[in-house]
């Protein structure tokens, strides 16, 4: 008989559905003289200006559990 190797799945991690991604942390707007401060949970992001922060914004309601992971990632 022939030795068969048979790899097994890889179990897939979980990840929270969108509305439970964006429901995880409060998110509060700081507007100050000149640009804001973002606060998500608990950690801040400062912008420049108000454009920079809302498109950072968008793409974090677009997809939110990625853009958690990747401010950990750069604030950690």
């Amino acid at each position: 008989m022939e030795n068969v190797i048979r790899e097994e799945p890889m179990p897939q991690e979980w990840k929270p559905s969108k509305q439970e991604a964006l429901s995880r942390w409060e998110i509060n707007i700081q507007f100050m003289s000149r640009g804001c401060v973002i606060r998500v949970g608990c950690r801040t992001i400062p912008f420049s200006s108000t454009e920079e922060a809302l498109a950072e914004l968008q793409k974090y309601f677009d997809a939110p559990h990625e853009m958690q992971e990747a401010w950990n990632n750069q604030l950690s």
